[in-house]
């Protein structure tokens, strides 16, 4: 039958082992999908509307300076360093969840935020976080209310970041934004203080260039209502 195939079919014997040949690659794909698709429907089988979200607004205020650390990576592996810019952003961002997972594990919020950057460099920043992950529940959790998140969007400097292209080589006003970001406080209480790596980044050529982006290791503190 497949000699028949290729002898009789109004398709080319080429065309024939072609597709014989993508057979496994297009069957990893459909397995690749199935299981994406298996994920959101058993997130979208564990969740939580926003109307029955406990206090789903939060405010949050941190201040930071900017790293001279040549990666994120290198920022988040070396704590104690002392490699810094005299560059330094205070910022305050508003976060609402949208959607709960897990009886309340996983939280789904956006974010916007607005950063003052000043010292070497002097212009606001804007920067929007629509998909914000936020893990809720920990061992300790009854004696410590923690969080983890990570927030991805985009960030507009409303002026040409100096700093950035000292850092970098290069940079741009428009880039990725994310947020690392770790919380600690009382259980029942709605302030806790805040961990944060605010983070400006091209993207690995996303955003149009190869460089530029910085990170500002920050603290400061959350307030949910």
């Amino acid at each position: 039958m497949n000699r028949a195939l290729g002898r009789n079919s109004a398709f080319p014997d080429g065309a024939v082992r072609q597709w014989r040949a993508s057979c496994p690659q297009m069957h990893k794909i459909f397995g690749r999908a199935r299981a994406v698709a298996a994920l959101f429907a058993a997130l979208a089988a564990t969740s939580t509307q926003a109307a029955e979200i406990a206090s789903p607004h939060t405010f949050t205020f941190y201040s930071g300076r900017i790293s001279a650390e040549p990666t994120w990576h290198d920022v988040l592996l070396k704590p104690y360093s002392t490699n810094y810019t005299e560059a330094y952003l205070i910022a305050a961002s508003y976060t609402t969840a949208y959607r709960e997972h897990f009886d309340g594990a996983l939280r789904m919020e956006y974010e916007v935020n607005v950063a003052y950057n000043f010292g070497d460099q002097d212009y606001w920043e804007l920067n929007v976080a629509p998909l914000t992950f936020r893990w809720q529940r920990f061992p300790w959790s009854n004696t410590l209310n923690t969080t983890v998140a990570f927030g991805l969007g985009l960030s507009y400097a409303f002026e040409y970041p100096e700093i950035e292209r000292r850092l970098e080589n290069d940079t741009q006003q428009l880039l990725l934004f994310w947020e690392l970001e770790m919380t600690a406080g009382p259980r029942d209480g709605p302030w806790s203080a805040v961990v944060r790596l605010h983070h400006r980044s091209p993207g690995w050529g996303v955003m149009g260039i190869a460089d530029g982006g910085m990170n500002a290791p920050s603290v400061g503190f959350r307030y949910e209502f």
